[in-house]
């Protein structure tokens, strides 16, 4: 009877464990339940992309709010931040879009509810025009 119960623990525990240590994907930031994080990007000038991956963590579906900082530089600041789901950290979609049309110094807001991925990468795709521009980004994951 206790091979029994602890072939059952042994089990129960081996399934736990695996459900919580997903493998992770080199290079993301870990952005943990009821936490933000805060990362100041690269300078983004015409016809360039540049991208940050966000590693959710949390027991419930999560609130994430992302905010976008710009400082303009230069220029006629025309990007789009696209905000992209993956559960691998490689293959991702289209959840939603920052658009940025002749921006100047100041904060944009997105909010995504009920987001149930491991990964969020957030694509940032400069314009064809002369720009130059510098990004903060702040995100927030919350129940």
């Amino acid at each position: 009877m206790r091979k029994l119960l602890f072939l059952i623990a042994l089990l129960v525990a081996s399934v736990s464990y695996a459900q919580t240590n997903v493998g992770v994907v080199s290079g993301s930031k870990l952005l943990a339940q009821d936490t933000y994080v805060y990362y100041t990007t690269d300078t983004l000038v015409e016809n360039s992309t540049l991208d940050l991956l966000l590693r959710v963590t949390g027991s419930d579906v999560p609130q994430i709010g992302i905010g976008l900082y710009v400082t303009k530089v230069s220029g006629t600041i025309t990007n789009n931040f696209i905000l992209q789901s993956s559960m691998d950290g490689v293959n991702f979609t289209n959840v939603d879009t920052i658009k940025l049309s002749n921006a100047s110094t100041g904060m944009n807001v997105k909010l995504l509810s009920n987001y149930n991925y491991p990964y969020l990468r957030i694509h940032g795709v400069s314009g064809a025009t002369a720009q130059k521009a510098y990004y903060k980004v702040y995100a927030i994951n919350r129940k």
